[in-house]
């Protein structure tokens, strides 16, 4: 059985898609940048086969491809030239090495131009790949549920507030990553025969108010929604991320169509208050 290589292994996406693999029998490859590593101790002991590759280095990228069935690949987030860089040398190397199917995780709103430059940067790369001949698809996840459980949210809750450089009624498709690594999992181990399709990930799409509703019933106790000033946002967070919110708070985000994919494939998908239910909330 030949392996699946997965990029990222160490990150949210990258671990619960190798976690999956594994799960179901897979053979399982992982690219690391350390190959002495603490994590890639770990994922040996898991059972893995660790390689050491770098998305800057084309000719570890072809190594790291050698003999593989399929691959996941997700950039890390860097500006958008250096992200196109590392897309296309990932893309070359995969032709040279006669890669089956690649399976791209971008973002939810890649399928178009928004001026967020790490959307367009995917966007970007999702016209090279079909350019490119490789059999592919596009995963189009929407905002981490996981995020919630960043300290700086987390201690906001204890207060009895939601904070986020969302709009408050500002609907926010979510995905739980572990549903990801789930569905991700399932087309590296069984490509489709089409090539090129985009996979919007989702399973609800519910405003930061709703989101509070949803907390302050777990909770038993009321939790308000309240946005993050944007000279807040952009002092904590940069540019870049604020250029998205911007993006998200003016309306013009809209949700692509094509989810069922997705809700079938996992009948059904982790949904909000489930994930949260399953998760220690401060009291």
């Amino acid at each position: 059985m030949n392996p699946i290589l997965v990029t990222g292994a160490t990150g949210q996406q990258g671990s619960a898609v190798v976690r999956h693999l594994l799960a179901d029998g897979a053979s399982v490859r992982v690219m690391v940048r350390d190959g002495d590593g603490a994590a890639a101790g770990t994922l040996r002991e898991q059972g893995c086969d660790v390689v050491v590759g770098d998305l800057d280095r084309i000719d570890s990228l072809v190594s790291a491809l050698d003999g593989v069935s399929a691959a996941f690949l997700m950039l890390p987030m860097t500006d958008e030239a250096t992200e196109l860089r590392r897309g296309r040398q990932f893309i070359e190397a995969a032709v040279r090495a006669g890669l089956g199917y690649l399976l791209f995780s971008a973002t939810l709103y890649s399928r178009q131009q928004t001026g967020v430059a790490h959307f367009d940067s995917k966007h970007q790369l999702m016209q090279e790949l079909s350019d490119s001949g490789l059999h592919h698809t596009v995963l189009g996840p929407g905002g981490f549920m996981e995020n919630l459980l960043y300290p700086q949210a987390w201690r906001g809750l204890a207060k009895g507030h939601l904070t986020t450089p969302y709009r408050v009624d500002v609907p926010q498709a979510l995905v739980a990553v572990d549903d990801i690594g789930r569905f991700a999992a399932q087309y590296l181990r069984r490509p489709p025969e089409d090539s090129g399709e985009f996979i919007p990930l989702y399973a609800d799409c519910l405003s930061s108010m709703e989101q509070a509703e949803v907390i302050s019933r777990q909770l038993g106790r009321p939790v308000q929604a309240k946005r993050l000033p944007w000279l807040l946002t952009r002092l904590f967070l940069g540019a870049q991320l604020t250029a998205m919110f911007d993006y998200f708070n003016s309306a013009q985000a809209d949700l692509p169509e094509g989810r069922q994919r997705f809700e079938e494939a996992l009948n059904p998908p982790t949904r909000f208050a489930a994930w949260l239910s399953g998760q220690s909330l401060p009291t």
